[in-house]
């Protein structure tokens, strides 16, 4: 005898419909045992079946095939890194931001120190800008990346013209440091697919070990 599978949208046999294989399963079920969000199996948009929610009799439940749900776990692994993604760049342009302002209200301040360091030399604010605070030592300074010197350290070192080669040493420095970390962040991210990896592995032979007990 042949059913027409509302699901499949083609015949099924009695024994087929309702073997193992085409086993349904909720999506709370599903969350529970594939280690995934109810809302990340609504997200799969798969053809379900109503049936009367058995805790919530007002209710209804959605009741999919478990191997549809298996077939599409990849989905939500990428669908997880991109949200990660968006809140990771989210994160950023606030930090950003942040920096930004603290950069602009640190430049304003020492601009008005310098101003009153050099009033008796007549140099305009405009010379000042030009001279100190477009100097790219003095930028790094501003940022906060040079913990050693005071500012009139670094006006200093931008009068007598050895700025240039503290900040090459300082910039050359600053790309191995980059180099470095990002070689660190590059492991990272191998060992955490790896171990994602070898979670779903793990979950298609537990599937595989449930599936083949039913059988027997």
């Amino acid at each position: 005898m042949l059913i027409v599978c509302p699901l499949l949208h083609k015949p099924l046999c009695y024994i087929c419909k309702n073997s193992p294989k085409f086993a349904h399963m909720s999506a709370s079920s599903a969350g529970k045992k594939y280690r995934v969000d109810k809302k990340d199996i609504d997200m799969l948009n798969l053809p379900y079946l109503e049936k009367p929610n058995p805790y919530y009799t007002a209710r209804k439940m959605k009741l999919y095939y478990e191997f549809m749900i298996r077939e599409n776990l990849h989905k939500i692994q990428k669908w997880r890194q991109f949200k990660q993604g968006q809140n990771k760049q989210k994160f950023n342009d606030h930090v950003q931001l942040r920096r930004d302002a603290k950069f602009e209200a640190n430049r304003e301040r020492v601009i008005y120190k310098l101003e009153m360091y050099l009033i008796e030399s007549g140099i305009t604010r405009s010379k000042i800008i030009k001279q100190y605070i477009e100097n790219d030592l003095m930028t790094r300074f501003l940022q906060g990346k040079i913990k050693n010197k005071q500012l009139y350290d670094i006006v200093d070192l931008i009068d007598k013209g050895d700025d240039k080669k503290l900040e090459e040493d300082l910039a050359k420095k600053e790309v191995e440091l980059s180099q470095k970390r990002y070689a660190k962040q590059l492991e990272k991210q191998k060992e955490k697919e790896k171990k994602q990896e070898e979670e779903l592995e793990q979950q298609r032979i537990e599937s595989k070990k449930e599936t083949d007990l039913k059988k027997k």
